[in-house]
């Protein structure tokens, strides 16, 4: 950001030119982390895309689980939701 905008927009475009979706694993908390005196009984996480990347998929690990954030850019997928569901419909059959 402090070499300005029109660098901004080239580092991104260099780099995001080569390649079509984020995938990144996040190691969080093992135990459960409190704030303002509460325990937080989840986190929510995902990784913002930006340039020509329109996908990214998220592990984070918490307090003995493991969650997955999604992000798709709507202009690239025209029914992210039933994408969605195939996701799971898949996470479903591997568990079994």
């Amino acid at each position: 950001g402090l070499a300005g905008p029109d660098a901004e927009r080239l580092a991104i475009d260099l780099f995001t030119r080569k390649a079509s979706a984020l995938v990144t694993n996040v190691p969080g908390p093992a135990a459960r982390a409190h704030l303002a005196g509460h325990a937080l009984s989840d986190l929510i996480v995902w990784a913002p895309v930006a340039g020509s990347i329109g996908l990214s998929f998220t592990l984070l690990s918490y307090a003995g689980h493991v969650r997955l954030g999604v992000c798709v850019d709507a202009q690239r997928a025209p029914d992210p939701s039933s994408q969605a569901r195939c996701f799971e419909d898949a996470l479903a059959a591997l568990e079994r």
